[in-house]
């Protein structure tokens, strides 16, 4: 159990390691692994979830049995289609038993331990880890084939996105995306846009051709008219999350607007 705010000890029980590390989800797992570095080699992967995420035991078992049948490293749960989301890629394709993408979002990665190796100077003084996910699939052997969501588990997300960590990184004088450029310099990050290219469906069936993926996921998208909620990268969602980046900070528009401007890009 590895935590950046204060926990209930009874909520600590019968977890072998705990760790709390005030301040971000990204730092906190770095530290947790530096404290305790024998834990990586004590499993093939790990499972990476925020806090306000719903599931059971028994999906999280079949989420690591399937990213170890389709022979990933870097995957996610998709998310329930009534789930709070800043990419539509990540709900769930209730066509499809795992896409193969080029993207897994930082909210519930799953790693195979020699990437999460690779990975982890990355996470060393990142609170939020904004821009990460869309460098990772770089560092897999073929991120191709090894990158994936599995839709056969689904996950639901709950709570606004980004008020409570982005909440403390205020206080703690850290604008996210400031975060986002500082980390978009150091590792040549270059925003891109998250998309399935090959597919397995329900029925064992193989999808091999973006044309084919896109007829699946506007069917898929069809039957459950109603039940996805809008994407909350909307005019009012983003006024509200600029206003909270930049409050109370003296900077200048210009360098505001930047950093704004090069965040919302990478926002599909």
């Amino acid at each position: 159990m590895s935590t950046y705010a204060e926990v209930a000890p009874k909520l600590l029980e019968g977890a072998k390691y705990v760790q709390h590390t005030p301040g971000g989800k990204w730092n906190g797992i770095f530290d947790f692994f530096k404290n305790h570095p024998e834990v990586i080699d004590q499993y093939d992967y790990f499972w990476i979830p925020d806090d306000d995420i719903s599931t059971g035991p028994a999906d999280v078992t079949r989420l690591f049995e399937l990213v170890r049948t389709h022979g990933l490293e870097l995957a996610q749960p998709s998310l329930s289609l009534e789930s709070k989301h800043y990419h539509h890629i990540t709900l769930n394709d209730d066509a499809f038993a795992v896409r193969r993408t080029n993207f897994v979002e930082l909210m519930v990665p799953v790693f195979h331990r020699d990437l999460l190796k690779t990975l982890m100077p990355m996470f060393e003084g990142n609170w939020a880890g904004m821009g990460l996910d869309m460098i990772w699939p770089n560092f897999t052997k073929d991120p191709r084939s090894n990158v994936g969501i599995i839709d056969d588990v689904i996950v639901v997300h709950h709570g606004e996105l980004g008020s409570f960590l982005y909440g403390n990184m205020r206080r703690a004088g850290i604008i996210p995306m400031v975060e986002y450029r500082q980390n978009a310099k150091r590792f040549h990050i270059k925003p891109r846009i998250p998309r399935a290219h090959a597919g397995l469906l329900k029925d064992g069936a193989r999808v091999n051709r973006r044309v084919h993926m896109i007829k699946h996921s506007m069917a898929a998208r069809r039957r459950n008219r109603g039940r996805i909620p809008h994407n909350p990268v909307t005019l009012h969602n983003i006024a509200r999350l600029l206003f909270a980046y930049f409050e109370s900070y003296k900077f200048s528009y210009r360098t505001k607007l930047k950093s704004a401007s090069a965040m919302l890009r990478t926002l599909v």
